[in-house]
This record gives structure tokens, C-alpha cells and sequence, in this order.
């Protein structure tokens, strides 16, 4: 039996971003492995509950930028000045980042590159969205699965949409990982999806099929443009404006990942344009 506090809750955490199991944590806390289990799902449920208090946030923009998985500090900056140079171009002053912000490296469990610290990450956070605002006014931010490690280290009381305001981040930023766009009369969900597949545009296609609506997604890496079997909806996989090669899951081992490419979405009335590596699609 443990009795639950601060400290206890602390030392939980910390134990679990250190890579161990859930049995491993309860011989070390003197407890039971469904206590942990248990503690460790209360704690995600808390992350949930407020997302879904803030609820949805709903931008109406005929013209946007949208780009997705900056990994900060495995940003690409060539990445984030192409969009700002078409931002420029086509006299778009709103923004869509469609979550993983932040790499959150410098606690993480994985092997990286290099390790940087979450004052540097920070940092380099407030440059880059410094650089962003020279172009874009409305920047919108929803949270990726990389974000909700600020959670994690304090302890759930504040979720990413705090840590942004906290470390003053001028961008509206939902604890959510979606948001709704309207642009032309169209509708379509940005979101940073949970799931992943190793065939490139699974992902969008289905849940832009299961929604009934136009989906532009995180998470996957991978550019890539489909439509829905009945050829009403499209679905768009936003690739990455971070640096592929800092990756070393993906780059120190043969895997089916597909291709992980730069790359950001161009919305004008209600119409789409992926630009892949500076090639428009």
C-alpha cells in the first residue's frame, strides 16, 4: 500500500521517464504494479479533463499556413523560413502549427544526437516564434504527443497551453490535439494524430473517411496527399519543418517508416497545396 503525495507522485515520474516498467517502479516504490498502473492512468485522465474543459478552438481564415513536427531543438530552420517566405508571397498573415512544437529532449528517454537542456529549448522556442510573428499575426498551436511531456515532469498540474503562456509564447495554443479550420466555406480538421502506420496516408485517409471531413495531420513525418474513396474529402499527412537526420530511432536502424520529408500546407479559399522540399503538390 503507498500512500499518494507530491513526493511520491515526484519520484513515480521520474522513474517512469527513466525508462523502467511499471513492475520494476513498484518494487522500488513498495507497492503493487496495478497501484502504479492505476496511479499513472489517473494522472493521463487529469491531461484529458482540462483538454476537453478548453474545449475546441475554431479559426476561420480564407488564407493560412499550416506546418507541423518542429521538434525543437531538432528544428530545421530552412524549413521554417520557406513557409514564412510563403506566408510573404501569397500576403498570409495566419499560422497553424499542427503540434510537437517541442521535442521536450532534454527529458527524454530516447537516444538522440546530442542532449540540450530545457532552458536552451526554450530559447530556442521564444527565436523561432519571434521569426514567426514578423510574418504571421494569429499564430494557432494545438499539443502533440511530444508537447504533453511538459506534463509529465510537473507532475500534470499545468498542460502545454500553460507552459506556452508561462514561458510567454505570443500564440492562442489548445491543451487539445485538433482544432477546426474554415476556410472558403469548407471545413477541415488539423490535428495531431495518436495513431501511425507504415503505410504513407493510412492515417489521414481513414479519419478524414470516419469524420466526413477535410483532415491536414502531425505526427507521421511523412508529406503526402490522398482522397477519400468517395472523392469528397482530402487528406493531407503535413510532414515536418524538424531536421530528419537528428532522429536516431529512425536513422541508426532499418525500419518501414516512410519517408520523412519538410514540408507545409498552403490553404486558400478552401484549397490545398502541400509543398514538399520546395516541389508543389
Amino acid at each position: 500500500m503507498i500512500f499518494w503525495n507530491k513526493r511520491t507522485i515526484n519520484k513515480l515520474l521520474k522513474l517512469k521517464r527513466g525508462g523502467m516498467t511499471n513492475i520494476e517502479i513498484a518494487e522500488k516504490l513498495g507497492t503493487s504494479r496495478q497501484a502504479v498502473k492505476g496511479k499513472l492512468g489517473r494522472l493521463r485522465k487529469k491531461v484529458d479533463a482540462r483538454a476537453k474543459k478548453d474545449g475546441h478552438i475554431t479559426v476561420r481564415a480564407n488564407k493560412c499556413i499550416v506546418i507541423s513536427d518542429l521538434h525543437i531543438p531538432r528544428v530545421n530552420m530552412k524549413a521554417i523560413d520557406n513557409a514564412c517566405r510563403a506566408g510573404k508571397r501569397y500576403h498570409i498573415t495566419t499560422l497553424i502549427l499542427g503540434g510537437d512544437v517541442f521535442d521536450f529532449d532534454s527529458f527524454s528517454r530516447f537516444d538522440r544526437v546530442t542532449k540540450s537542456d530545457l532552458a536552451a529549448e526554450i530559447a530556442m522556442a521564444k527565436d523561432i516564434f519571434v521569426r514567426l510573428r514578423k510574418q504571421f499575426k494569429q499564430i494557432y498551436v494545438v499539443t502533440g504527443n511530444h508537447d504533453t511531456r511538459i506534463a509529465r515532469l510537473l507532475l500534470f498540474d499545468i498542460g502545454f497551453a500553460g507552459f506556452m503562456k508561462s514561458i510567454n509564447i505570443n500564440a492562442i495554443v489548445t491543451n487539445n490535439s485538433w482544432l477546426k479550420l474554415i476556410s472558403g466555406g469548407k471545413e477541415f480538421i488539423v490535428a495531431h494524430a495518436s495513431a501511425y502506420s507504415s503505410i504513407a496516408g493510412r492515417v489521414a485517409n481513414n479519419l478524414a473517411h470516419r469524420k466526413n471531413t477535410n483532415i491536414l495531420i502531425g505526427h507521421s513525418h511523412n508529406a503526402n496527399v490522398t482522397v477519400t474513396p468517395n472523392g469528397k474529402f482530402v487528406a493531407i499527412d503535413l510532414g515536418m519543418c524538424g531536421d530528419p537526420t537528428q532522429f536516431t530511432y529512425k536513422t541508426s536502424r532499418v525500419n518501414a517508416f516512410p519517408e520523412w520529408q519538410n514540408a507545409y500546407a498552403i490553404v486558400i479559399n478552401g484549397l490545398v497545396r502541400l509543398v514538399i522540399d520546395g516541389l508543389t503538390f
